[in-house]
């Protein structure tokens, strides 16, 4: 803590499972942390309901793209199993053994904007992340 009672920037890392030295030898910008004076004195946040308000808001944003990409997903995978059945009735031949699909979680897509050097914000995301949703199809 500072002199002044407020809690350091060190505290405000460690309350987000970090410390100084973590961050300088990942070469990793500092995390965004709200406003330290949002801190009590033993670092327990308190947000004001703007904030908060902020916050959800930011929280259905990031769902609604990531519905986005898990419909994307979904349709791909349909597309392709639809041509296996097809080519199935017609050629008596399965071409794919199974479809595998992931979705980057959140936490970890604004981790990767941090370490290309982007702020964290859902237009970055979409714009410099490529690899959010991915497929694999296993063929035997």
């Amino acid at each position: 803590m500072s002199t002044t009672g407020e809690p350091s920037i060190e505290a405000a890392e460690r309350l987000q499972g970090r410390t100084v030295e973590d961050s300088a030898a990942k070469q990793l910008p500092v995390p965004n942390v709200p406003d330290l004076s949002a801190f009590d004195m033993i670092g327990n946040l308190h947000m004001t309901s703007e904030s908060m308000e902020k916050l959800h808001q930011a929280s259905v944003e990031t769902q609604s793209i990531m519905q986005k990409y898990r419909a994307a997903m979904r349709e791909m995978q349909v597309r392709l199993e639809i041509l296996d059945q097809d080519l199935n009735l017609k050629k008596h031949r399965n071409p794919i053994h199974h479809i595998e699909s992931r979705l980057k979680t959140p936490a970890s897509i604004y981790e990767k904007i941090g370490r290309y050097g982007y702020e964290a914000t859902l237009e970055n995301m979409e714009r410099y992340i490529l690899d959010i949703a991915g497929i694999r199809v296993i063929c035997p």
